[in-house]
């Protein structure tokens, strides 16, 4: 869910009108583009990073690629003491008893300064209300630009040099001795959070294995007795829903480990592609890396066969509907995060 093209262009004029400088917004995600944008303000400095202004609604947060861009811009933005950077737009209520949304996702996104233009949805456009909603948007764009800028340049006077410049001395690769000291830890804890998703989905898979068994006996019985079917259903709710959340919690520490290793790997790969002189220990890095998107893309594959596996389960009742539906957002999350360490492997390519 976005807001339309025609107010995203409105928030761009408005900002121009009442600073009488350009403003440049990128809002083509799907673009072949974006991928790299996105890497590039997430380990760029503080005074080359993009804004990035979420727009708040159930689907922004059914999405796994959505969280794991909020999450990294989170982290980020706590690293450099810039809240400003992230604008969250609150569009649709999204905190509802129906809606399977991240609590602790969506609270840190909400204790932020967000604006709320759930009413932007309801009133036509080039009306006065319509008007106002877009100069509050381009008004705290402009806002949070002139404290990043003084916090640069804070940054700047702290250091004795501009922060562009301290960043340029060492080319577009990153710090690589810090990137190197860093792998092993973060690599175990990776290999640990893997591990883990693959006990957590076994124990899922044990649960509904060991209820399935009562069902189809049920199934079987002459007379039929539909209401100890439910019963059972009702039980196989009760065994998963801490199982669940043991898987939940263990999809989200994946997903922050890889957060936390990817921008080190993509540092060290471009450095051993670039660094001939070390071709002895870029072999042997890219042997690591290899050795880790195998292991990754096995059990990515497993993910996409025990979410489908447990999606009939989801609708066969009512009660079994919230955690299938926890667990298969979990399983999302986990495969989004092991979508980003198989990309390592194309990337020696």
């Amino acid at each position: 869910m976005e807001i339309s093209p025609d107010s995203k262009n409105d928030i761009c004029t408005e900002y121009q009108m009442i600073t009488g400088t350009e403003l440049d917004l990128f809002f083509d995600r799907e673009s072949i583009d974006w991928g790299d944008l996105w890497q590039d303000s997430i380990t760029s400095n503080l005074d080359q990073a993009m804004f990035f202004i979420p727009i708040l609604s159930p689907c922004y947060f059914n999405s796994s690629s959505c969280q794991m861009e909020i999450r990294q811009y989170l982290d980020k933005t706590k690293e450099w003491n810039a809240e400003e950077l992230l604008l969250p737009l609150l569009y649709i209520d999204f905190k509802n008893e129906f809606f399977n949304v991240d609590a602790e996702l969506s609270n840190a996104v909400l204790e932020r300064q967000y604006i709320d233009i759930r009413a932007l949805r309801f009133v036509e456009p080039d009306s006065a209300e319509y008007l106002k909603h877009i100069n509050t948007i381009a008004e705290k764009i402009f806002a949070a630009n002139i404290k990043l800028t003084a916090k640069s340049q804070d940054n700047e006077n702290a250091t004795g040099q501009n922060p562009s410049n301290n960043q340029s001395t060492n080319g577009s690769k990153g710090f690589f001795l810090d990137s190197f000291a860093n792998l092993d830890p973060k690599f175990s804890s990776l290999t640990r959070n893997t591990e883990q998703i693959v006990a957590s989905m076994n124990s899922i898979t044990e649960c509904v294995e060991r209820r399935l068994v009562d069902m189809n006996a049920l199934d079987h019985a002459d007379p039929k007795y539909p209401n100890l079917m439910f019963n059972v259903a009702q039980a196989l709710a009760s065994d998963l829903r801490p199982v669940a959340q043991k898987y939940h919690s263990d999809s989200i520490e994946l997903l922050n480990g890889v957060n936390d290793v990817a921008p080190d790997v993509k540092t060290l790969l471009r450095w051993f592609k670039e660094d001939s002189e070390n071709k002895r220990d870029g072999e042997a890095f890219f042997d690591q890396i290899r050795q880790i998107s195998t292991v990754s893309s096995s059990v990515r594959r497993k993910l996409f066969d025990f979410k489908d596996s447990t999606q009939p389960i989801k609708t066969a009742s009512r009660v079994l509907f919230v955690p299938f539906s926890s667990i298969e957002h979990s399983t999302e999350i986990c495969i989004q995060a092991l979508d980003e360490v198989a990309s390592w492997g194309f990337l020696l390519q």
